[in-house]
């Protein structure tokens, strides 16, 4: 019987020790500069040469020792040739898969197709009990990672001593099986569109295993963001976000015509769910942005953004047809689909050498091929004319100058797991080299980083703008930097004599610097013209009036409670408050944007402020409706099982009745118990009406807010994991009922 080499999970039982201490540290070294990914189980059937770099082991030269038979993890993988190790994390020596004689290479490359290997079927199970531990290992003896609550359905494998192992927030977890029972009440969902069906219920470590068409009825079990059901009788995966409890009906408005290549002409496009304005965005397609779709009969495209199926209008797009030439670098197949998985197939290949033209569209190159669209694997090609037959020397890393597309975790490792050590703004300028799907960054002097995918090019980076701006003159050479503090990122230097067009911001000038805001010290400056202060940075400490337009417009003020990172978490157990309130704050501005005649404040311009009550009061003054953002904590016995949504109104609110709208609203979307409106005196006293003459007792209440109506809202209790579960789970709906009931209530009109 053939044995059939695999690449598996990364739960291996035993782990063996490296032959030579010093041979890993060597290999270590050497990959000081890889991004290191959770690694892969692999298994040698029999003895192998091992090698120092890919390029040995592909020509079975210069062997550096052997590795005997046994399970190892593969920890790179270039050009066909594995890098394997008995430690998941670090190197070990490279080997060449086809020496592995009864081995069945399962690797996905651009010249084999991948072998499907489906994991073990687990069972599903529902929490019988009212509250239970979950732990890290499997016994009361290990650490209690949080509780899990009566009703709970998630997915596990039972073990021999009688506890379930499996994925709690992240991280493997344990609960023991006397609380829970096997779960198998299934529903019945229709797809609404072409859906993948995968062998895990995962879009980054899961291979395709099939697809269903639009309408097609499926039995299975809701597991979060997937729907657990049973394909060719294995246990499989498809979103559940691309099902419907009805079965939908064929749409003869979204016909599609053959797939182009489109450059976008518009500065920045939204990209939505569906093919109207009525669907929800997933982001933009900025100036410039080359991509592949099929333009729809109503005028929209259709096409994969992120990995999923999404729309835009088609009146901000040219088709591209500019191709380039490129010559083929090793031996080629070419695919029907810019894939190598899932019903991606070959449909011919190419010799070394050849010479082909086409368009770049990401990691593929788009060709036509025998009269039908083709695609090849972009890395496998170089510039036309340039045939060298040597091994291809290693890629010196070019610096790049990027910007963040959107708020940008900054990470210690390469890694979706590493820790987060500090945030970017959206547009933040950065300078670092591409590893991977990584962007090595210098962050406070260190070595960092960030999601590439998530940070643009300067050609791709829209020009920001400033409104009220005024003319200066750099009166000295001085230093930009990214924010308004001299211990700021510095973007670089503008000469004496340099006119820029700014706004004040304290002591500093705020101005756009290329394709950035930037700050200079306004001592190195003089005015040109009459200006004012506008745009004050609230963590300072400013205050200032939102004045009345006299023109219907409807003032929303929003004050996102607290700071920035873990100093104001307040016992959050999946969150820090003050980083999520912010958070929710520009989610509920996205939503308050779709409304006319809508203009929103921010007591926070940047997730790091931390303003004081009487500037954030400050930020009331004018406004029709103030609203303080916040989560709720309770400490002492039993302070983890409270829950709720509670609301506290100003004594002088004109809308008393929107409070307990609010809260009847959020307790009905969270499903978590609504605890009414309040009003709290100075003294601290608390009643269920406002009362007449009394100081309210909140400070951004007081300090001169004038905002005709004012809450403090309370969504959750941050301290309880059900509560904080529901509520980062709905952030999008939760925005997006909250201005409707806004709406509703004061008769704003959609855009």
């Amino acid at each position: 019987m053939k044995t059939v080499a695999t690449r598996k999970g990364v739960n291996m039982k035993i782990y063996k020790r490296i032959a030579s201490f010093a041979f890993a540290i060597l290999f270590l070294f050497s990959f000081a500069m890889n991004d290191v990914q959770a690694a892969q189980e692999y298994t040698l059937n029999n003895k192998v040469n091992i090698y120092t770099n890919a390029v040995d082991a592909s020509n079975g030269t210069n062997p550096s020792g052997t590795y005997s038979a046994g399970d190892y993890f593969i920890y790179k993988e270039y050009n066909g040739m594995y890098n394997i190790s008995t430690i998941p994390t670090s190197p070990g020596g490279w080997m060449n898969p086809q020496d592995n004689s009864t081995t069945t290479n399962t690797i996905d490359t651009t010249t084999t197709d991948r072998t499907t290997i489906w994991s073990q079927p687990t069972k599903v199970y529902q929490t019988t009990a009212s509250a239970v531990n979950v732990r890290t290992g499997a016994g009361t003896s290990y650490r209690s990672l949080g509780l899990i609550y009566s009703g709970s359905i998630f997915e596990g494998t039972l073990q021999s001593n009688g506890w379930i192992k499996f994925v709690f927030n992240g991280q493997t977890a344990y609960t023991s099986a006397d609380y829970h029972r096997e779960y198998t009440t299934t529903t019945t969902r229709y797809t609404t569109g072409t859906v993948n069906i995968r062998d895990k219920a995962s879009l980054s470590s899961s291979n395709v295993v099939g697809s269903y068409a639009k309408g097609q009825a499926v039995q299975g079990i809701k597991l979060g963001d997937w729907f657990r059901i049973t394909y060719n009788g294995k246990v499989a995966y498809i979103s559940y976000s691309l099902t419907t409890s009805t079965r939908p009906t064929t749409s003869t408005t979204t016909t599609t015509s053959t797939s182009k290549v489109y450059i976008t002409t518009g500065n920045s496009v939204n990209v939505r769910t569906g093919p109207s304005t009525s669907y929800r965005s997933l982001g933009f397609n900025y100036n410039g942005s080359i991509f592949e779709g099929t333009k729809q009969s109503n005028g929209w495209i259709k096409f994969t953004y992120k990995g999923q199926t999404a729309y835009t209008s088609g009146d901000y797009y040219r088709e591209y047809t500019t191709t380039t030439k490129r010559v083929v670098t090793a031996v080629l197949n070419v695919r029907n689909k810019p894939s190598s998985t899932g019903d991606s197939r070959v449909i011919g290949s190419f010799t070394k050498g050849t010479n082909i033209t086409g368009i770049k569209l990401g990691d593929w190159f788009r060709i036509n091929y025998n009269g039908q669209i083709g695609y090849v694997y972009y890395k496998y090609t170089s510039p036309s004319g340039d045939t060298q037959t040597v091994a291809p020397k290693p890629v010196v890393p070019t610096k790049e100058v990027r910007y963040a597309s959107e708020y940008l975790n900054v990470r210690q490792t390469p890694s979706l797991t590493g820790t987060i050590v500090g945030l970017l703004d959206k547009g933040a300028r950065i300078e670092g080299f591409k590893e991977d799907d990584w962007f090595k960054i210098t962050f406070e002097g260190n070595t960092r980083y960030v999601s590439y995918e998530y940070t643009l090019s300067e050609s791709e980076m829209p020009t920001p703008t400033l409104a009220n701006t005024h003319k200066r003159t750099v009166t000295a050479s001085v230093n930009v930097r990214s924010k308004a503090s001299d211990t700021s990122e510095i973007y670089g230097s503008i000469a004496a004599g340099t006119q820029i067009n700014g706004i004040l911001d304290g002591s500093w000038v705020k101005f756009v610097y290329g394709k950035s805001i930037g700050y200079i010290y306004a001592g190195f400056s003089r005015a040109d013209e009459p200006e004012t202060r506008v745009e004050p940075t609230p963590s300072q400490g400013n205050e200032t009036t939102i004045p009345s337009t006299g023109s219907g417009e409807f003032i929303l003020a929003l004050d996102p409670g607290h700071g920035f990172g873990s100093g104001h978490n307040r016992g959050g157990v999946l969150f820090n408050e003050g980083d999520q309130n912010y958070y929710f704050s520009q989610t509920l501005t996205q939503e308050a944007n779709k409304y006319k005649n809508v203009r929103v404040v921010n007591s926070r311009s940047t997730i790091y402020d931390d303003p004081s009550l009487s500037g954030r009061a400050a930020f009331g003054k004018g406004a029709d409706l103030f609203l303080s953002l916040h989560t709720n904590a309770a400490t002492g016995y039993g302070a983890e099982s409270i829950r709720g949504v509670e609301v506290f109104s100003s004594h002088y609110s004109e809308n008393i009745d929107l409070g307990n709208k609010i809260t009847k609203m959020v307790a009905s979307l969270l499903n978590t118990p609504n605890r009414g409106t309040k009003f709290l005196t100075y003294s601290g006293a608390l009643y269920r009406s406002p009362l007449a003459g009394a100081t309210d007792y909140w400070g951004v209440f007081r300090y001169d807010n004038n905002a005709k109506t004012k809450y403090l809202i309370e969504f959750v209790f941050h301290t309880n994991y059900q509560d904080s579960k529901a509520y980062l789970d709905n952030q999008q709906a939760l925005a997006r009922n909250l201005m409707e009931l806004i709406a509703n209530e004061y008769g704003l009109e959609r855009k």
